[in-house]
């Protein structure tokens, strides 16, 4: 018998995180425009990134998961837009 596979739906932004110096992550969204054909050929698509000025901090107190549970919310609601 075969497995089916689980069908993702591909999201056309995604939230991406990139680590810094000091131990944060800042976190910002890349969009993807998919494969352009220009006579009959695949010439690849483009990756825009859109930098939020969102930044996760490390987290060592509940207040600090507290702030990076509401930073994300925040980046997801903007993400959905």
């Amino acid at each position: 018998m075969k497995r089916e596979r689980e069908i993702k739906a591909k999201e056309p932004v995604k939230i991406r995180f990139r680590e810094l110096k000091g131990g944060n992550k800042s976190i910002f969204l890349e969009s993807y425009t998919g494969n352009i054909v220009r006579n009959g050929k695949s010439v690849g698509g483009k990756h825009t990134y859109e930098f939020l000025k969102l930044y996760l901090i490390p987290e060592q107190s509940k207040a600090d998961r507290q702030k990076n549970k509401e930073t994300l919310a925040l980046a997801k609601t903007i993400q959905s837009q």
